[in-house]
């Protein structure tokens, strides 16, 4: 099956990149890694038909199989028909003659190894996986295949975004080149054996004799030397090859497993911070239901869903249960509202009569009666109205991030007549977060930043730990001051 390139060409709308790609498939139409590359950046586009008519032209002609189950999957991800008829490249001469050729891997009809194969397929996957292409360059190069491995080290040179790998890329392939010309010397350096000046005279090997046009006076010389001394030439070359390719994919491979190193080191402490700050939401969820059960709790609620009103000394027994609440959970707030959104008893000012029902949170569960746990984002208008004990030098204005359980209460027939709600606020001064996650590991920076309604962030709560610069030390100083963090967006 062939592709036309006429009908993607012709479209206005093409990137210089996917133009690029056309004409090396138009060179090379059993290229899967170009066309795979190719139909990716259809994809990306947004030419979803066209990427999905490349997609079928490498399941129907990938004979090795590497390519097509990718190829299978991404087409399915496309959820796009391909007519059987539909053409991918046509020959040579109806293609725009190619300007470069953006290919990161030649491929050709020889029988590579498994190995290289592999990672073939890996790098068609990510093309700008740069230690894929490295790997893939050194295994080809190792297996002899010298014009495939410098097109490859030239692809790392030209599309390393960081340049950790393009240096190493760089001497290799100077190297390669040089040791390809090296070699080629024997095949250039003409065999010529001149006329015998007279019978029986010794011959004489002249430099004139040898010399051709086009050959370097140094290659002239190298091809002069002896077989013994063209050897160790050939050995130190290949040795020099050897260990810049050893030293190559070494940095390739510290650099690689230090950046992993970090990662995974990032991703963990994330998910100790994640489990730290469910902590105690969840250690309020367990509170407040219980709470949620309390007689005198469902006795307001149920006189409140009556009658409208409720009685001063059930109202001062319930605003004593949620005062309790908050001492020993160190929260900021503990609110009974009833069906109608309306505050009834709240540990701090009192708000009775008040609509409370943050970010719909109270809506959600009168709809569904179930246990709500929840962030959100309280202005510090909200804050100065509810009036929680806040820390001495609570900075004013601005916003403040508040973890929310809303829990049903629920009378006879399992009938809701109010909603519990507490709700914690993520200061500086509530560094429990962020310290537990830097006493896990043993030092470094941890934080919790809000995101406000205008999209930037602020600084909740933040840890530091470092250990003391005397190697003696036993001991670490566990840092907990948020003072000249800013905002930021």
């Amino acid at each position: 099956m062939t592709v036309s390139t006429d009908t993607l060409n012709n479209q206005p709308d093409f990137s210089p990149a996917v133009k690029e790609l056309q004409a090396a498939i138009a060179v090379d139409p059993s290229d899967m890694i170009t066309k795979i590359t190719l139909a990716s950046q259809l994809e990306q586009e947004g030419f979803i038909n066209e990427a999905a008519e490349v997609y079928q032209d490498i399941i129907n002609t990938d004979k090795d199989g590497v390519f097509s189950a990718s190829a299978e999957q991404a087409l399915l991800a496309l959820n796009v028909e391909v007519k059987a008829s539909t053409p991918v490249v046509e020959s040579v001469e109806s293609s725009p003659e190619p300007t470069a050729i953006a290919a990161p891997i030649p491929v050709s009809t020889q029988a590579y190894s498994p190995a290289i194969k592999e990672l073939q397929a890996e790098v068609a996957a990510n093309p700008m996986d740069m230690v894929a292409q490295i790997s893939l360059a050194s295994a080809l190069e190792t297996e002899g295949y010298g014009q495939e491995a410098a097109a490859t080290y030239q692809y790392i040179i030209d599309n390393d975004p960081d340049g950790v790998f393009s240096s190493s890329a760089l001497k290799a392939l100077e190297t390669l080149q040089y040791n390809q010309q090296a070699v080629a010397v024997e095949a250039i350096a003409p065999v010529v054996v001149p006329q015998q000046k007279k019978a029986g005279a010794r011959v004489k090997l002249e430099l004139d004799d040898f010399e051709e046009e086009g050959v370097s006076p140094i290659l002239q010389r190298v091809s002069n030397l002896p077989i013994a001394q063209k050897q160790f030439v050939g050995f130190l070359l290949s040795s020099v090859i050897s260990l810049t390719g050893v030293v190559g994919a070494g940095i390739a491979i510290t650099n690689t497993s230090g950046r992993s190193q970090l990662k995974n080191q990032a991703t963990s402490e994330l998910a100790v911070n994640q489990i730290q700050y469910g902590m105690k939401i969840n250690q309020m969820g367990f509170g407040f239901r219980g709470q949620s059960d309390n007689t005198a709790v469902v006795a307001a609620a149920s006189q409140y869903s009556q009658t409208r009103t409720i009685s001063p000394e059930l109202q001062a027994q319930v605003k004593a249960i949620l005062e309790n609440e908050i001492s020993a959970r160190s929260i900021e707030y503990a609110t009974l509202v009833g069906t109608d959104r309306r505050i009834l008893v709240s540990a701090n000012a009192n708000r009775q009569g008040e609509v409370f029902d943050p970010n719909g949170l109270v809506t959600e569960v009168l709809a569904n009666p179930n246990q709500i746990k929840a962030s959100a984002i309280v202005s510090w208008d909200e804050l100065q109205a509810e009036n929680p004990p806040l820390p001495d030098g609570t900075p004013e204005g601005g916003n403040y991030l508040v973890r929310y359980t809303v829990t049903p209460v629920t009378g006879a027939n399992d009938a809701v007549i109010g909603v519990l709600i507490s709700g914690d606020v993520v200061i500086k001064d509530k560094v429990a977060i962020p310290a537990t996650t830097v006493e896990a590991f043993e030092g470094g920076y941890s934080s919790v930043y809000q995101v406000n309604p205008d999209g930037s962030f602020t600084l909740s709560a933040a840890a530091s730990q470092a250990v003391d610069d005397n190697p003696n030390a036993t001991g670490a100083a566990l840092k907990t001051s948020s003072e000249g963090l800013e905002d930021f967006s």
